[in-house]
């Protein structure tokens, strides 16, 4: 039986050993066990970050919560066979994805929040118009390529790019997570930006 975690990211985790937060092993081989306590432990350690996510991209609160419960569902599902080496890097996949299979099954693009539609903007003159980003960038050769570039790029870099195009978080919200300054991850997420569209130039696919 699938076990109800509408609730579980709004309180402490119940399961946390003298205080400290379960690994993610721990978790997983709740998963395993078909314990219902691993779903209630994944939504108070990441369900924040995920409704956070799911709202960036879908402009509502309660659409994010919907979301990221049907999410948890699918985690249930998915975990075992699936053993992912980090659990939040894994879930927050499944929120993104889940997050846009929604705004096209609802054709609710216009209700998307502003972070999302400013984050395809500053996309559209590297990859295409702002209406093929999404499709385009899901393209297996131009992804492939993309990642190859990244994973070229020092890790401050990486990181800032990945938090703003990939969980969409705002140039302020990655300073304050980074310890950086707000112009600063502005500036280099400008110059990660102009060196993409050189390398995807390159590899002939713009």
């Amino acid at each position: 039986m699938y076990p109800d975690a509408s609730s579980a990211a709004n309180f402490p985790s119940m399961w946390m050993k003298g205080g400290e937060r379960m690994e993610d092993r721990e978790i997983l081989r709740l998963f395993a066990a078909r314990d219902e306590r691993a779903i209630r432990e994944t939504a108070a350690q990441y369900g924040a970050r995920c409704i956070a996510l799911a709202e960036r991209i879908l402009g509502s609160r309660e659409d994010a919560e919907e979301c990221v419960n049907d999410c948890w569902h699918k985690l249930w599902n998915a975990i075992p066979p699936a053993d992912p080496a980090k659990l939040e890097a894994y879930a927050l996949t499944v929120v993104r994805r889940t997050a846009f299979d929604r705004l096209r099954a609802e054709s609710a693009q216009k209700r998307g929040s502003g972070q999302l539609h400013r984050s395809l903007h500053e996309l559209e003159d590297v990859l295409a118009s702002q209406n093929d980003v999404q499709r385009r960038i899901e393209q297996t050769e131009l992804a492939a390529a993309v990642s190859r570039f990244l994973r070229s790029q020092p890790p401050q870099t990486r990181e800032v790019f990945v938090r703003h195009y990939w969980y969409l978080e705002s140039a302020g919200d990655i300073a304050r997570a980074m310890g950086l300054n707000r112009s600063s991850v502005k500036s280099m997420l400008r110059r990660t930006r102009e060196k993409l569209r050189g390398y995807l130039q390159e590899e002939g696919l713009l």
